[in-house]
């Protein structure tokens, strides 16, 4: 529980002191978004992004950590708790989206209707994963996948900082990279293990009593899923788009 409990305590310090340290330093982001009428410096937006690159980073370590392509290919596990998935990916992951929420709906650069559906649904996939259900999964679908997110973050902040061209470019690239790679690939060949196990194998209950926690999180899986596709389309033309 300790790990989940320096979240809840670290991530709203961490939030306030990186605000309190761009307003001490009076730092002002090179791209400015438009729409701030709540209170809020476009810094405040930007030591959201910080906080959040660092938290991504955490769960891309800890997810290659325990990854085990044993767990991940077990029937027997798939309905177990995963006691260390829970204490260091699940719980802290959970809370982050709460975190991710509560700005989401304070930003208004973060708050479209696609955004908002999609914290609403990680979070409710979140509260679904604490049951043992496919904790074995955990360490791909909570930690592998946030890689492409720690490059999704250095993108942003790379160009509101206003880095070098060459740099900003290292990373635009990197993240298409990392997100095809373990998002557009990778995801739909664990999202067809975690269907196999769940449907195609003999489960201590019958697939057609699964319980809600269980259906929502195939749901949800499914969601994701079509999600990844469509940014990785988007993601793609912007690529191929002439300069």
């Amino acid at each position: 529980m300790w790990c989940a409990q320096a979240h809840i305590v670290g991530l709203p310090l961490a939030y306030a002191g990186t605000c309190l340290l761009l307003r001490w330093t009076n730092y002002r982001p090179v791209l400015t978004p438009k729409g701030h009428d709540d209170g809020l410096r476009p810094s405040d937006v930007m030591a959201f992004e910080l906080v959040a690159l660092v938290h991504k980073m955490y769960f891309a370590a800890a997810g290659c950590a325990l990854f085990s392509w044993d767990n991940i290919h077990s029937a027997d596990r798939m309905w177990t708790a995963d006691e260390t998935a829970l204490a260091y990916l699940v719980r802290p992951s959970l809370i982050f989206q709460i975190y991710n929420l509560l700005m989401t709906l304070a930003v208004p650069e973060f708050r479209t209707l696609l955004y908002v559906a999609h914290h609403i649904v990680m979070l409710a996939t979140g509260l679904c994963a604490l049951q043992p259900f496919a904790q074995n999964m955990a360490p791909f679908f909570a930690g592998i996948v946030e890689i492409s997110s720690v490059f999704m973050y250095a993108r942003t902040l790379t160009d509101k900082m206003g880095a070098p061209a060459r740099v900003r470019r290292t990373t635009r690239v990197l993240f298409a990279l990392t997100f095809w790679a373990v998002r557009a690939v990778a995801w739909p060949y664990f999202s067809w293990w975690l269907w196999r196990l769940a449907v195609f194998t003999l489960p201590p209950t019958p697939v057609w009593n699964l319980s809600g926690p269980e259906t929502l999180v195939l749901t949800a899986d499914v969601f994701f899923a079509a999600l990844q596709w469509y940014w990785a389309w988007v993601i793609l033309q912007m690529a191929l788009k002439p300069k």
